[in-house]
């Protein structure tokens, strides 16, 4: 007889407390189910799931994707049209916070400022494209949704590990410790994609693992995302090395910017604290 473990769901996700004293699941998620509410994720499937093993600690991992800060330096090419840190909105609650990006303006960085009037026929364009493809999926359940949660983008976190994109984002992603080994770590990717209300979802899409020397371009079921963590991966290992080769015993974040990984470290740390981490 396995020993029991507390459970709670939410979204199609099953989540497992070992702790059977913890509390409820509902109490730990706080508002996070009030902002999800519309893109019923629950009514989903998995259509792609990508796991790569990486040279850094599953916290280093993780906040290479927390914040926009290191797009000017590691993701230029986004800077055109999806803009960088400079533009994007920081907010935390409870036991998770939310980025928000807006699409079709360009970073402030490379000094290109076109008129308002055209950025926002721009976004309008591009959300009627958005509605109407995915009309031929959820029907006329699109309408309910405006122009920005159609085709803004929100890298969001659930402490300590869970990252569920908002608005359309097929994207969510999960880090985990690699064994004992406090170097390494396991980063998922999953799409989770809308499917028509009524008619059976395809089955779904199992798992395929990448080895820490394998990029992530031998998965193209990513598509551009792929090359984009590319990118990212071939700084972790370094960020990793320098984290012990560091003569301050601090790392020091920027006051704004990197507000959603102080926000982890506040978390973990409490929970470290209280010793239940």
């Amino acid at each position: 007889h396995l020993r029991e473990a507390r459970t709670g769901t939410w979204g199609g996700f099953v989540f497992i407390n070992p702790d059977p004293d913890c509390e409820p699941l509902e109490d730990f998620l706080g508002s996070l189910p009030q902002h999800y509410e519309k893109y019923e994720y629950e009514k989903k499937y998995k259509q792609m799931h990508v796991a790569k093993v990486v040279r850094a600690n599953w916290k280093t991992n993780q906040e290479a994707f927390m914040e926009g800060y290191h797009i000017i330096a590691t993701h230029p090419q986004l800077m055109v049209h999806g803009g960088d840190g400079a533009n994007h909105q920081y907010d935390s609650f409870g036991n998770w916070s939310r980025a928000v990006t807006i699409a079709a303006r360009s970073s402030a960085h490379r000094n290109i400022h076109p008129p308002s009037d055209e950025i926002f026929e721009t976004r309008h364009k591009m959300a009627n494209m958005m509605r109407e493809t995915l009309r031929e999926t959820i029907g006329d359940r699109v309408d309910k949704y405006c122009d920005a949660e159609l085709i803004d983008g929100q890298y969001n976190n659930l402490f300590p590990n869970f990252h569920p994109w908002g608005s359309f984002s097929r994207i969510v992603y999960r880090f985990r410790p690699y064994g004992d080994d406090s170097d390494m770590s396991i980063m998922e990717v999953i799409y989770l994609a809308p499917w028509p209300e009524g008619q059976p979802k395809p089955p779904a899409a199992p798992i395929h693992w990448l080895g820490p020397d394998d990029p992530w371009t031998d998965a193209p079921e990513m598509g551009g995302l792929a090359r984009v963590l590319n990118q990212d991966s071939y700084n972790l290992p370094k960020v990793q090395k320098g984290l012990k080769a560091k003569r301050d015993p601090y790392v020091y974040l920027a006051a704004y910017e990197e507000g959603k990984v102080r926000h982890f470290h506040h978390l973990y740390d409490q929970w470290v604290a209280n010793g239940t981490g």
